[in-house]
């Protein structure tokens, strides 16, 4: 039994109000990463729940009828239409059970495991049960950064290890307004719009080394330092998506070559967990929307982060 304090808090996220209650320590690291979001017009018009605790027990199991709908380095997930019922197990460190229509999660996570595995553990559930949560109330998951370049958003696309996180800090250490390094959301309003989520950046020191290489002004916080603590400038909380680019990390100098409609669709896609038909279908549909408008291009990132920035900005530009 766990004998860890309980704590409770709120914060609102794009109109969402995120209940989170349980364990202080996992409230608390949970909540720092909302604080560099930036306060919108719109108040609060939902709540969602949360609750973390810090055990790795739990009484919850994959019954018949369940499918998986996701199972990737060693974290797996499941969903049961007939409950509307969505589980998912982190490396056995972690564990999650999202009702989406009743906007509730909870979140355990052993105290067993190392300090670093369990942070990436209750990260890695709360992004993921958020975005179900989010998802059947109307704002979509999207496994991209984003800077703002001009008047709009320069969207980046990819799974983890892309470079998507390092050439968003680059863009930002080049003085552009960060959105996000990992995580956006998209809403339907006046057409489609991208949602700022500027959480803690996860760069390594490589990273850090070869954008402090590019940009010697800037300075890195201390990681994992949210983005303010990097010294970079925050985008607002809503930007009008300009171009997706899908960066891959190469061997030569950075190339940029443009991808159809159906193509960067065909990226995007994997990242839609099936579980309720209907709002599985809405995100497809946003998300086929945002291709539909924008030009694509996949971008092969040289050494010289400079140079890629530069590239960024001109297929911004048009």
């Amino acid at each position: 039994m766990s004998t860890a304090e309980i704590t409770d808090t709120s914060v609102v996220f794009h109109g969402i109000a995120l209940d989170l209650s349980g364990d202080s320590d996992l409230v608390r690291a949970t909540a720092r990463r909302f604080r560099d979001v930036p306060a919108g017009a719109r108040a609060a018009a939902g709540t969602v729940h949360l609750d973390l605790s810090d055990s790795r027990e739990r009484d919850v199991h994959v019954a018949a009828g369940t499918r998986c709908v996701y199972d990737w380095g060693g974290v797996r997930a499941w969903y049961s239409p007939e409950r509307d019922v969505f589980v998912a197990d982190y490396r056995s460190i972690g564990w999650a059970m999202v009702r989406p229509a009743a906007g509730t999660a909870s979140i355990g996570v052993g105290t067993g495991a190392p300090a670093r595995s369990r942070a990436s553990a209750t990260r890695f559930l709360v992004t993921l049960s958020m975005s179900e949560l989010l998802k059947r109330r109307g704002l979509y998951w999207l496994h991209a950064a984003g800077v703002t370049v001009g008047d709009g958003a320069v969207l980046l696309a990819g799974p983890s290890g892309s470079g998507k996180s390092t050439l968003a800090a680059a863009l930002a250490a080049s003085g552009r307004a960060l959105l996000g390094d990992d995580s956006l959301f998209l809403v339907r309003r006046r057409g489609i719009e991208v949602l700022a989520f500027p959480d803690a950046l996860g760069l390594d020191e490589r990273s850090t080394g070869l954008i402090s290489q590019a940009f010697p002004a800037w300075s890195p916080g201390a990681a994992p330092a949210l983005p303010s603590e990097h010294g970079f400038t925050i985008a607002g909380p809503v930007a009008t998506p300009a171009v997706i680019v899908f960066p891959v990390i190469g061997a030569g100098p950075t190339d940029a070559v443009p991808l159809s409609p159906d193509g960067a669709l065909l990226r995007l896609a994997p990242d839609i967990l099936l579980t309720d038909r209907g709002a599985a279908q809405a995100h497809l549909d946003v998300l086929a929307d945002v291709v539909g408008g924008l030009p694509a291009y996949l971008l092969e990132l040289g050494p010289d982060l400079a140079v890629a920035v530069e590239t960024v900005a001109r297929l911004a530009a048009g």
